[in-house]
């Protein structure tokens, strides 16, 4: 009886997420939402979100997102959404969730550790195919099923496979097949990548790795290959070890403090405080946020001791061969942005070769109103009438378009091509904000 009671309750939940899922990925024209799905060579769905901007033949724009984050980063208030500002400005726009994160494929962890392994085992006693075992650890953890469709997590596995991976993963996995994906889909091989921090940094590898004519544009938005290092970024990289570990041995007692931890770490490291919205930053956490992968972090931390991105095997040093990237590149960085500050930015436009780039530390001494910081150059009200007509516009310029459709600023700040380290030199030149990052001496590149 309590088999037959669980298998109607999961199929009925399965049933309706599948035909959520069926009509999502149905809702596509112009104007609207359509979810679409591309396979890695090893087996990955990575999920996309697009946005059509209708038919105004303008070329797909990649929307990435950073580390510990998923496609919604980009979507948390439609106040504050770069896809659907450049939706409404003709664009066709795809919004990508690496491998581990929002509805791309991940491994379930386990909350309580009575042999539950997430989605699979619900499927599979489904379909008739558990033992009574599993059938009670799946009726105990019913509510995580509900809990797992709210989070997006469409292509939870219980599969160990995917519990781990790296950062070259990203960009040599999961890039190429979204790009492959995108250009068949729209008919169109040239397009453009919009990415935050680790999305702009994925984009860089690859094209370091790959000679690649058809990528029309990048936008990099506080990415780097290089690094001066930190204690508070160490810590917070850490803090973030720790919760994946956690929820890769089940201890639900005590990943919620983890989350805790991390958060208000990643609160005060990744915004100016006068520019955080706390509904916006609390939205993050709560629908936006994935734990990296335990390879990922190790990457981090290898980039901040060493202060040189590399492969994870050690053995490719990605920022001595920025001079591979010559596509028309526009480098934005917060110039309050302690993970990604100015100098790193000045290296990246020194050293890539491209003959059309522009550097654009966003602000105060660049006529913004406020000195962004990592996220918030991003997600804030501030970005929303700021930051994105100049994305808009540096888009527009090199696609023939015009950004008259629809605009959130009556004016923006006077673009600028190149900066010197002086008008950024001192972190404190707006109020409440100082130098948190221990430096050491010596060793980092300009």
């Amino acid at each position: 009886m309590r088999r037959l009671l669980f298998l109607f309750s999961a199929s009925a939940v399965l049933s309706m997420l599948s035909g959520c899922a069926e009509m999502s990925t149905m809702m596509g024209g112009p104007g609207s939402d359509s979810m679409h799905y591309a396979v890695t060579d090893d087996g990955w769905k990575i999920a996309m979100k697009r946005i059509s901007g209708g038919q105004s033949g303008k070329p797909p724009v990649i929307l990435c997102h950073g580390l510990s984050y998923n496609d919604r980063f980009y979507s948390l208030s439609p106040s504050a959404s770069l896809p659907t500002y450049l939706a409404q400005n003709g664009y066709d726009v795809w919004i990508v969730s690496l491998r581990g994160s929002g509805s791309s494929t991940k491994w379930a962890y386990k909350l309580v550790q009575r042999g539950m392994e997430g989605y699979d085992i619900y499927k599979n006693v489904s379909q008739g195919e558990g033992n009574e075992q599993l059938i009670g650890a799946a009726i105990g953890g019913l509510k995580l099923l509900t809990d797992l469709a709210q989070d997006q997590l469409t292509n939870v596995s219980g599969n160990p496979k995917y519990a781990n991976w790296v950062l070259d993963d990203y960009s040599l996995r999961d890039v190429p097949a979204v790009l492959k994906y995108v250009r068949n889909a729209t008919g169109q091989r040239k397009v453009y990548w919009i990415g935050h921090s680790m999305g702009g940094i994925v984009m860089l590898c690859y094209l370091i790795k790959n000679s690649d004519p058809d990528i029309a544009g990048l936008i990099t938005v506080g990415s780097q290959l290089t690094m001066p290092p930190g204690k508070i970024l160490y810590t917070y990289i850490e803090q973030l070890q720790f919760l994946r570990l956690m929820e890769l041995q089940g201890d639900s007692s005590k990943i919620a403090k983890a989350k805790q931890i991390a958060q208000a770490t990643s609160d005060d490291m990744f915004y100016n405080p006068y520019n955080r919205d706390p509904q916006l930053s609390q939205m993050l956490h709560s629908v936006g946020s994935d734990t990296p992968s335990v390879g990922v972090l190790g990457q981090y931390l290898e980039l901040i001791s060493s202060g040189e991105l590399k492969s994870y095997d050690n053995t490719f040093n990605f920022s001595n061969y920025a001079s591979r990237i010559n596509v028309p590149c526009l480098i934005m960085g917060g110039a309050a942005d302690e993970l990604a500050p100015p100098q790193v930015q000045q290296f990246l436009y020194k050293n890539i070769s491209s003959s059309d780039k522009t550097l654009e530390i966003l602000g105060v001494s660049g006529g913004y109103s406020i000195n962004y910081g990592h996220n918030d150059s991003l997600i804030s009200m501030r970005a929303a009438q700021e930051v994105y007509p100049r994305i808009l516009n540096w888009l527009d310029q090199r696609t023939g378009g015009s950004s008259s459709t629809y605009s959130q600023s009556t004016s923006t700040p006077s673009p600028q091509k190149t900066y010197t380290t002086d008008r950024y030199s001192s972190p404190s030149s707006y109020p409440g904000m100082g130098d948190r990052r221990t430096q050491r001496s010596g060793g980092y590149r300009y």
